[in-house]
């Protein structure tokens, strides 16, 4: 039987909130199922700060003040095309994606990978 691919992907800057939540929830979908495989994609320095819950993890560029109040196009097409590349590779059945709306920064690369590899997507967004 096929292994469903379930992707995490959160952007965290100061706080760990978003990742702790995505933590939570992949420990929780993991189980004891041995037939899904979770990958993680985040902007966090340190992604197994919770336990590690996941199989594979890329990093995006982190946020930062600086990235936040100026952020710059080549940055943000890097974390795209990294994105897009990890997406292509991983190949989800769906994607949990948490993090902060107010931010064009973070949710530009999931919003490229996703216009050009359409997945089912479940958003946690906190606006404000």
């Amino acid at each position: 039987m096929k292994k469903k691919k379930i992707l995490f992907y959160t952007s965290d800057g100061i706080s760990l909130g978003h990742l702790q939540r995505v933590s939570q929830i992949g420990k929780e979908i993991r189980g004891e199922n041995k037939n899904i495989e979770i990958a993680l994609v985040t902007s966090s320095l340190k992604p197994k700060v919770f336990g590690e819950f996941f199989d594979q993890c890329i990093q995006i560029v982190p946020l930062s003040d600086e990235i936040l109040k100026n952020p710059s196009e080549e940055t943000r097409i890097e974390n795209a095309d990294l994105v897009l590349s990890f997406f292509k590779k991983f190949k989800p059945d769906l994607v949990i994606a948490d993090f902060l709306l107010s931010s064009r920064f973070t949710f530009y690369p999931l919003k490229f990978a996703l216009d050009n590899l359409p997945v089912k997507t479940v958003f946690i967004w906190r606006v404000g």
